[in-house]
């Protein structure tokens, strides 16, 4: 039976990561993410457009979009 003797071993390095996380596998899930994350807020703000509070306080103030919001509607022609 030979034996090879290697003058150098293999080097090992620690790879840093944060909660178990690297920053390739971060940079991997990063856009995924984002697209979910956009995509939740834009289907929250539709389910609760219809709660008043929630219109007047935070849907009429956005800067471009927010005077869709606003309801110009005599009050006469509203049923309740």
């Amino acid at each position: 039976m030979s034996s090879i003797n290697y003058s150098k071993g293999p080097s090992y390095k620690a790879i840093p990561q944060f909660g178990g996380y690297t920053l390739a596998s971060t940079l991997r899930w990063t856009p995924a993410l984002t697209y979910w994350g956009v995509g939740s807020l834009i289907g929250a703000i539709f389910l609760i457009e219809g709660i008043p509070r929630t219109r007047r306080d935070i849907l009429q103030k956005i800067p471009v979009i927010g005077s869709y919001w606003i309801d110009n509607t005599p009050e006469s022609d509203k049923p309740f």
